[in-house]
C-alpha cells in the first residue's frame, strides 16, 4: 500500500524506469550507495562534486576559468559557436556561451532552429536575461551592445560552417539527433567539435554512425544551463580532441566533469536513484 505521497513518488519511479530504459528497484537507494559511484565521475581542474554533501565546489573568481593563455593576453576566447534549437535550453546555452565570448574580438554565437517562430522565441529569451542584466547594474551598455552582436540568429545549417563548436541541444530523439549529425558534418571542418546536450542517450549511440566519430562528445549542462558551470562530459576515446573539448568548455566559462558513457551519465543517474 502506497503511504501518503506514495502515488506520486511511484509515478516518478515509473518515469525514470522508462526513461533510462532498465530497472530500478525500491525501497529508496541509500546515500551510501550513490557514493559507490564514484568511478563514474573524473574531476577535472581544481573543481568537483563532493557526493557526500551532494554539493558544487565553486570558485568565487569570474575568470577561475580562463585559460593561462586567455589571462596572459587579457582577452576572453574569440571563437565561433553554434547551437542547434531555440527550445527549452538552446536559448540559454546560447546566452552563456555569449556572456563569455562577448568581451572578445570576433566571436559569435549562432542559434540555429529551423522554426521561426521558435528562434524569434529563443533571441527574445537571450533579450530578456539582457534586459535584466542592464536593470540590475550586472551588465554595462557596452557589454549588452557587444552580447547582442554576438548573436546570430539563423534557420540556415550551413551558417555554420566556420563554428569551432557546435553544440545541439533540439531533441531528446536518437533518430533525430543522427539526422542533425549528419547534416551537420557536410557542413562544418572535420576539426570542428561536435556536442550533444542530452540527459540520458549514451555518446555510442549518438555518434555509431558519424564521419568523424572522434570529434563528437555529450555535454550535459546543469540548470539554469545559462549560469550553472558544471557540464557532464562523455569523451570520445580520442586524446587530442577530448583535450580540446576540455579546453573549449573552460573558454567558454563552464566547468568540464568526465563522466562515463552510460544511460543518465552521472548526474541524472544519482538524481534518479534518490527519488527512486
Amino acid at each position: 500500500m502506497l503511504g501518503p505521497g506514495g502515488e506520486d513518488t511511484e509515478r516518478r519511479r515509473l518515469f525514470w524506469k522508462e526513461r533510462q530504459g532498465r530497472r530500478m528497484s525500491l525501497p529508496t537507494k541509500s546515500l551510501c550507495h550513490v557514493t559507490r559511484r564514484t568511478e563514474r565521475f573524473e574531476f577535472v581542474g581544481s573543481f568537483g562534486i563532493r557526493l557526500e554533501g551532494a554539493s558544487l565546489l565553486r570558485s568565487t573568481k569570474p575568470d577561475a576559468w580562463r585559460t593561462e593563455t586567455d589571462r596572459r593576453c587579457g582577452k576572453e576566447s574569440t571563437m565561433i559557436v553554434g547551437v542547434i534549437g531555440s527550445g527549452s535550453i538552446g536559448p540559454d546555452l546560447a546566452y552563456g556561451f555569449l556572456s563569455a565570448l562577448a568581451a572578445g574580438e570576433g566571436g559569435k554565437v549562432y542559434l540555429l532552429d529551423i522554426k521561426k517562430e521558435a528562434l524569434d522565441a529563443g533571441v527574445g529569451r537571450i533579450e530578456g536575461y539582457i534586459g535584466k542584466a542592464l536593470a540590475r547594474g550586472r551588465m554595462s551598455q557596452k557589454a549588452a551592445d557587444a552580447t547582442r552582436a554576438a548573436l546570430i540568429p539563423t534557420m540556415d545549417i550551413k551558417d555554420l560552417a566556420a563554428c569551432d563548436y557546435v553544440l545541439e541541444a533540439a531533441t531528446e530523439d536518437l533518430k533525430t539527433k543522427r539526422i542533425i549529425l549528419r547534416n551537420l558534418e557536410n557542413v562544418v571542418r572535420a576539426d570542428c567539435l561536435i556536442g550533444f546536450a542530452t540527459s540520458a542517450i549514451p555518446r555510442a549511440q549518438i555518434a555509431s554512425e558519424a564521419l568523424h566519430p572522434e570529434r563528437c562528445f555529450v555535454n550535459h549542462p546543469f540548470y539554469p544551463a545559462w549560469r550553472a558551470l558544471p557540464v557532464e562530459v562523455v569523451a570520445s576515446g580520442d586524446a587530442k580532441f577530448s583535450a580540446r573539448m576540455l579546453e573549449v568548455l573552460r573558454k567558454l566559462g563552464k566547468v568540464p566533469i568526465i563522466t562515463a558513457d552510460v544511460p543518465a551519465f552521472a548526474a541524472d543517474d544519482i538524481f534518479s536513484n534518490y527519488i527512486c
